[in-house]
Protein backbone atom coordinates (compact mmCIF):
# COMPACT_ATOMS: atom_id res chain seq x y z
CA UNK A 1 0.00 0.00 0.00
CA UNK A 2 1.42 3.40 -1.00
CA UNK A 3 2.01 6.08 1.62
CA UNK A 4 1.75 9.79 0.89
CA UNK A 5 3.24 12.38 3.21
CA UNK A 6 4.45 15.88 2.37
CA UNK A 7 4.35 18.22 5.34
CA UNK A 8 5.59 21.80 5.38
CA UNK A 9 6.99 23.37 8.55
CA UNK A 10 8.63 26.67 9.39
CA UNK A 11 12.06 27.01 10.97
CA UNK A 12 11.55 30.26 12.83
CA UNK A 13 13.39 32.16 15.53
CA UNK A 14 10.08 32.71 17.30
CA UNK A 15 10.29 29.03 18.23
CA UNK A 16 13.92 29.35 19.30
CA UNK A 17 15.12 27.48 16.23
CA UNK A 18 18.27 27.88 14.15
CA UNK A 19 18.69 27.01 10.48
CA UNK A 20 22.28 26.01 11.18
CA UNK A 21 21.26 23.62 13.96
CA UNK A 22 18.46 22.15 11.84
CA UNK A 23 20.77 21.60 8.87
CA UNK A 24 23.45 20.03 11.06
CA UNK A 25 20.96 17.64 12.67
CA UNK A 26 19.39 16.56 9.41
CA UNK A 27 22.73 15.97 7.69
CA UNK A 28 24.44 14.41 10.70
CA UNK A 29 27.11 17.08 10.43
CA UNK A 30 29.19 19.38 12.60
CA UNK A 31 28.51 23.05 11.87
CA UNK A 32 29.59 26.27 13.55
CA UNK A 33 26.66 28.56 14.33
CA UNK A 34 28.17 32.03 13.92
CA UNK A 35 25.12 33.93 15.17
CA UNK A 36 24.86 32.04 18.44
CA UNK A 37 28.55 31.28 18.88
CA UNK A 38 27.78 27.56 19.18
CA UNK A 39 28.94 24.37 17.52
CA UNK A 40 26.25 21.89 16.53
CA UNK A 41 27.82 18.44 16.33
CA UNK A 42 25.54 15.65 15.15
CA UNK A 43 28.21 13.51 13.53
CA UNK A 44 27.14 10.58 15.73
CA UNK A 45 23.62 10.68 14.32
CA UNK A 46 22.63 7.45 12.61
CA UNK A 47 20.50 6.90 9.57
CA UNK A 48 21.72 9.60 7.18
CA UNK A 49 21.72 8.04 3.71
CA UNK A 50 22.42 10.99 1.42
CA UNK A 51 22.73 14.77 1.58
CA UNK A 52 22.89 17.29 -1.25
CA UNK A 53 22.49 21.00 -1.96
CA UNK A 54 20.58 22.23 -5.03
CA UNK A 55 20.99 25.85 -6.13
CA UNK A 56 19.72 28.23 -8.80
CA UNK A 57 22.03 28.45 -11.81
CA UNK A 58 23.40 31.89 -10.91
CA UNK A 59 24.06 31.09 -7.24
CA UNK A 60 27.54 31.84 -5.84
CA UNK A 61 29.91 28.86 -5.42
CA UNK A 62 30.13 29.30 -1.63
CA UNK A 63 26.44 28.38 -1.29
CA UNK A 64 27.40 24.74 -1.95
CA UNK A 65 29.00 24.73 1.51
CA UNK A 66 26.33 23.74 4.06
CA UNK A 67 27.83 25.80 6.89
CA UNK A 68 28.23 28.92 4.75
CA UNK A 69 24.75 28.57 3.27
CA UNK A 70 22.85 28.36 6.54
CA UNK A 71 25.01 30.86 8.38
CA UNK A 72 24.28 33.27 5.52
CA UNK A 73 20.57 32.55 5.95
CA UNK A 74 20.83 33.39 9.66
CA UNK A 75 22.93 36.50 9.05
CA UNK A 76 20.46 37.78 6.46
CA UNK A 77 17.72 37.80 9.13
CA UNK A 78 19.85 39.60 11.71
CA UNK A 79 19.76 43.35 12.27
CA UNK A 80 16.19 44.23 11.33
CA UNK A 81 13.08 44.95 13.38
CA UNK A 82 11.61 41.45 13.08
CA UNK A 83 14.84 39.53 13.63
CA UNK A 84 13.58 37.79 16.77
CA UNK A 85 10.62 36.24 14.97
CA UNK A 86 12.11 35.82 11.50
CA UNK A 87 11.50 32.72 9.43
CA UNK A 88 14.97 31.48 8.47
CA UNK A 89 14.04 28.39 6.47
CA UNK A 90 11.25 26.09 5.34
CA UNK A 91 11.30 22.34 5.78
CA UNK A 92 9.37 19.84 3.69
CA UNK A 93 9.32 16.33 5.07
CA UNK A 94 8.39 13.75 2.46
CA UNK A 95 7.79 10.02 2.77
CA UNK A 96 9.73 7.85 0.32
CA UNK A 97 8.56 4.45 -1.00
CA UNK A 98 10.30 1.58 0.78
CA UNK A 99 9.87 -0.57 -2.34
CA UNK A 100 12.25 1.72 -4.29
CA UNK A 101 16.02 1.46 -4.45
CA UNK A 102 18.26 4.00 -2.72
CA UNK A 103 19.14 5.53 -6.09
CA UNK A 104 15.46 5.91 -7.00
CA UNK A 105 14.69 7.62 -3.70
CA UNK A 106 17.58 10.04 -4.22
CA UNK A 107 16.44 10.74 -7.78
CA UNK A 108 12.85 11.63 -6.92
CA UNK A 109 13.92 13.73 -3.92
CA UNK A 110 16.38 15.61 -6.11
CA UNK A 111 13.62 16.21 -8.67
CA UNK A 112 11.41 17.65 -5.93
CA UNK A 113 14.27 19.85 -4.70
CA UNK A 114 14.91 21.16 -8.22
CA UNK A 115 11.22 21.93 -8.58
CA UNK A 116 11.32 24.10 -5.44
CA UNK A 117 14.47 25.86 -6.64
CA UNK A 118 13.00 26.59 -10.06
CA UNK A 119 9.64 27.72 -8.69
CA UNK A 120 10.83 29.90 -5.81
CA UNK A 121 14.48 30.68 -6.45
CA UNK A 122 15.68 29.61 -3.02
CA UNK A 123 18.58 27.34 -2.13
CA UNK A 124 17.61 23.80 -1.12
CA UNK A 125 19.45 21.36 1.14
CA UNK A 126 17.99 17.85 1.18
CA UNK A 127 18.82 14.79 3.27
CA UNK A 128 17.52 11.22 3.07
CA UNK A 129 17.03 9.28 6.29
CA UNK A 130 16.50 5.64 7.13
CA UNK A 131 13.45 4.60 9.17
CA UNK A 132 13.64 5.26 12.90
CA UNK A 133 15.31 2.36 14.68
CA UNK A 134 12.31 1.77 16.94
CA UNK A 135 9.61 2.57 14.40
CA UNK A 136 8.24 1.19 11.15
CA UNK A 137 11.12 -0.18 9.08
CA UNK A 138 9.40 1.01 5.90
CA UNK A 139 9.51 4.68 6.92
CA UNK A 140 12.19 5.99 4.56
CA UNK A 141 11.89 9.77 4.34
CA UNK A 142 13.65 12.97 3.38
CA UNK A 143 13.93 16.49 4.76
CA UNK A 144 14.04 19.18 2.10
CA UNK A 145 15.12 22.51 3.63
CA UNK A 146 14.75 25.68 1.57
CA UNK A 147 15.97 29.18 2.39
CA UNK A 148 13.22 31.70 3.09
CA UNK A 149 14.91 34.09 0.65
CA UNK A 150 15.82 33.88 -3.01
CA UNK A 151 19.39 32.96 -3.85
CA UNK A 152 20.96 35.14 -6.54
CA UNK A 153 24.47 35.87 -7.78
CA UNK A 154 25.15 38.20 -4.86
CA UNK A 155 23.71 35.87 -2.24
CA UNK A 156 20.36 35.76 -0.47
CA UNK A 157 18.02 38.57 -1.45
CA UNK A 158 14.23 39.02 -1.29
CA UNK A 159 11.86 36.97 0.83
CA UNK A 160 9.88 34.26 -0.94
CA UNK A 161 6.56 35.95 -0.26
CA UNK A 162 4.42 33.58 -2.31
CA UNK A 163 4.56 31.11 0.54
CA UNK A 164 3.83 33.34 3.52
CA UNK A 165 0.92 35.20 1.93
CA UNK A 166 -2.30 34.26 3.73
CA UNK A 167 -4.26 33.95 0.49
CA UNK A 168 -1.63 32.66 -1.92
CA UNK A 169 0.29 30.57 0.59
CA UNK A 170 -2.25 27.76 1.00
CA UNK A 171 -2.64 27.56 -2.79
CA UNK A 172 1.13 27.28 -3.20
CA UNK A 173 1.35 24.56 -0.56
CA UNK A 174 -1.40 22.62 -2.32
CA UNK A 175 0.49 22.86 -5.60
CA UNK A 176 3.70 21.69 -3.92
CA UNK A 177 1.88 18.70 -2.46
CA UNK A 178 0.36 17.90 -5.85
CA UNK A 179 3.80 18.07 -7.46
CA UNK A 180 5.19 15.57 -4.96
CA UNK A 181 2.19 13.32 -5.58
CA UNK A 182 2.94 13.37 -9.32
CA UNK A 183 6.65 12.66 -8.81
CA UNK A 184 5.96 9.81 -6.41
CA UNK A 185 3.23 8.26 -8.54
CA UNK A 186 5.44 8.21 -11.61
CA UNK A 187 7.89 6.04 -9.68
CA UNK A 188 5.06 3.95 -8.21
CA UNK A 189 3.86 3.24 -11.75
CA UNK A 190 7.36 2.07 -12.70
CA UNK A 191 7.50 -0.16 -9.63
CA UNK A 192 4.00 -1.52 -10.18
CA UNK A 193 2.71 -0.49 -6.76
CA UNK A 194 -0.42 1.39 -5.67
CA UNK A 195 -0.66 5.07 -6.44
CA UNK A 196 -0.93 7.69 -3.68
CA UNK A 197 -3.01 10.84 -3.27
CA UNK A 198 -2.29 14.16 -1.62
CA UNK A 199 -6.00 14.60 -0.89
CA UNK A 200 -7.30 14.15 2.63
CA UNK A 201 -8.84 10.80 3.52
CA UNK A 202 -12.22 12.50 3.78
CA UNK A 203 -11.87 13.91 0.25
CA UNK A 204 -11.02 10.41 -0.96
CA UNK A 205 -14.12 8.99 0.76
CA UNK A 206 -12.05 6.94 3.19
CA UNK A 207 -13.46 6.64 6.70
CA UNK A 208 -10.23 6.58 8.66
CA UNK A 209 -8.51 9.05 10.96
CA UNK A 210 -5.42 10.62 9.40
CA UNK A 211 -2.10 10.46 11.22
CA UNK A 212 0.92 12.74 11.15
CA UNK A 213 4.38 11.23 11.33
CA UNK A 214 6.38 12.15 14.41
CA UNK A 215 9.74 10.81 15.44
CA UNK A 216 10.06 8.38 18.31
CA UNK A 217 11.13 11.05 20.81
CA UNK A 218 8.35 13.44 19.81
CA UNK A 219 5.75 10.71 20.03
CA UNK A 220 6.94 9.67 23.47
CA UNK A 221 6.72 13.25 24.74
CA UNK A 222 3.22 13.66 23.33
CA UNK A 223 2.10 10.54 25.19
CA UNK A 224 3.28 12.22 28.38
CA UNK A 225 1.15 15.24 27.56
CA UNK A 226 4.01 17.54 26.61
CA UNK A 227 3.73 19.82 23.59
CA UNK A 228 6.68 19.45 21.23
CA UNK A 229 7.89 21.95 18.68
CA UNK A 230 7.10 19.54 15.87
CA UNK A 231 3.48 19.29 16.87
CA UNK A 232 3.24 23.05 17.23
CA UNK A 233 4.62 23.67 13.75
CA UNK A 234 3.46 20.77 11.62
CA UNK A 235 1.50 22.02 8.64
CA UNK A 236 1.15 25.40 10.36
CA UNK A 237 3.03 27.02 7.54
CA UNK A 238 0.97 29.49 5.49
CA UNK A 239 -1.94 29.15 7.90
CA UNK A 240 -2.70 25.52 7.04
CA UNK A 241 -4.02 23.37 9.90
Amino acid sequence: MGLYSCNATVISRSGGRSAVASAAYRAGAKLDDERQGLVWDFTQKRGVLHSEIVLPQNAPAWANDRAKLWNAAELRETGHAKQNTACVALDFRIALPHEATHEQRVEITREFAKYLVERYGGAVDFVLHTPDRHGDDRNFHAHVMMTSRRMEAGGLTKKIRELDDRKKGPVEITQIREKWEAIQNRLHDQLGIARVSCKTLEAQGIDKEATVHMGVTATALERKGETTELVAHVIAFAGIV
